[in-house]
């Protein structure tokens, strides 16, 4: 079972998000020991152009923020709920939990309202002080460009990012995007995804930048996981089946950063 969704802002905004038709599940991904979604923002917008609180989520936060809003909604069922059960009414909304192939989000275009997935961070100042940081927690996200997604989200949401999976078009551009995702301090679990197949890989620029990206992966202090996720190899020849003998040898040496630094 693996989640997959794909999250596309188009505009300034992120309040308003709307289901498209599902994308293939990235191929090779089965070991995730998470049921998180796999989200992947593709930015195409000004910005920096958010505003969010930048406390963390505690039941002691939670309810002080609640005494700074004008209206407390004890009117509402939900938040007559302790705490604890809203929290993981939350989490049970906000996260994308996909089997086989996900779903695309992208932001509405017209004035229609229909209910999303992000709804509930729209309802009320109390519901998005509570949940707004939720969805970047419990879900998966990815991007090749990972300091978009930074600069595009306010300090609370950069706190809650733990899981990444970074696409993988080549070892420089792995390297780049292993250096942004430094921007993200609380990041736990990293996934490298390659998009293309042995055949496609250059192998030897691989060899040369492992101790470069194994400094990276070794530099983000929270990390606790990292995976080399590669599509399934097909009708190679022996010439081929070399080169994935050889790239799995890198891969375990990026992989192996970690039990360096613990060691």
């Amino acid at each position: 079972m693996t989640p997959d969704t794909l999250l596309t802002r188009v505009n300034t905004s992120e309040e308003d998000w709307v289901l498209l038709p599902a994308q293939e599940t990235p191929a090779g991904d089965t070991r995730s020991p998470y049921h998180n979604a796999y989200l992947d923002f593709q930015l195409r917008t000004q910005l920096g152009t958010f505003s969010f609180m930048a406390q963390p989520t505690t039941s002691q936060v939670v309810e002080s923020e609640y005494e700074r809003t004008t209206h407390s909604q004890e009117q509402s069922p939900l938040f007559q709920l302790p705490v604890e059960l809203r929290l993981n009414i939350y989490e049970h909304l906000l996260r994308i939990g996909v089997t086989g192939s996900g779903v695309e989000l992208v932001q509405r275009l017209t004035p229609v309202r229909f209910p999303t997935r992000l709804a509930i961070l729209s309802t009320c100042r109390r519901a998005l002080a509570e949940a707004e940081d939720i969805f970047y927690s419990v879900n998966r996200l990815s991007l090749e460009h990972p300091d978009e997604l930074w600069a595009s989200l306010g300090p609370r949401r950069r706190c809650a990012v733990t899981s990444f999976t970074l696409p993988a078009k080549s070892a420089a551009s792995t390297l780049h995007g292993l250096q942004q995702l430094r921007l993200f301090q609380n990041l736990e679990s990293l996934h490298i995804e390659r998009r293309l197949g042995v055949q496609y890989q250059d192998i030897s620029t691989w060899a040369i930048m492992v101790p470069q990206l194994a400094a990276e992966v070794r530099a983000m202090e929270r990390l606790v996981d990292v995976r080399i996720i590669n599509p399934e190899a097909t009708g190679l020849t022996e010439h081929d089946k070399v080169r994935e003998m050889k790239l799995k040898e890198i891969d375990r040496k990026i992989c192996s950063a970690l039990q360096d630094r613990t060691g």
